[in-house]
């Protein structure tokens, strides 16, 4: 049941800095607590929240644990939206992550011509460029 928690947290450990990532994931876990009816039953607050705390993955934990001690039933609607919902989060985890190592990759590329002026002999250019040099046909 809290695999789809756990992702929820790992993609807003993406976010830049420390200080976001502690305010977004207080906000965002505060927020499902409470729209998901573990504080206070749902039926204390307007029917408009109601309809919308069945889209939020702490509203399906809360059925499956209500369920369970109330009726000893297993809540398997709840169980697979929570199943549905952790694999769209590592769906969306596998996404950012691709996206960043993208663009790791393409900020690391140099995009200099080779020449004398921008190569030293530790620089991969160095070798580029004095290979090419060895390539150019003489007339």
């Amino acid at each position: 049941g809290m695999i789809p928690f756990s992702f929820i947290g790992a993609l807003i450990s993406y976010l830049p800095s420390e200080e976001t990532i502690s305010m977004v994931g207080n906000i965002a876990f505060m927020a499902m607590s409470l729209l998901g009816g573990l504080w206070m039953p749902l039926m204390f607050f307007p029917q408009w929240m109601q309809n919308l705390a069945k889209w939020i993955p702490s509203y399906h934990l809360m059925q499956i644990i209500q369920n369970w001690y109330t009726n000893r039933v297993w809540a398997w609607d709840s169980i697979l939206a929570l199943v549905a919902y952790g694999i769209c989060f590592l769906i969306l985890i596998a996404l950012v992550q691709r996206k960043i190592e993208v663009n790791k990759s393409f900020r690391r590329r140099d995009h200099r011509v080779p020449t004398p002026e921008n190569c030293d002999e530790t620089d991969s250019h160095h070798v580029l460029y004095q290979s090419s040099l060895h390539s150019i046909p003489r007339y």
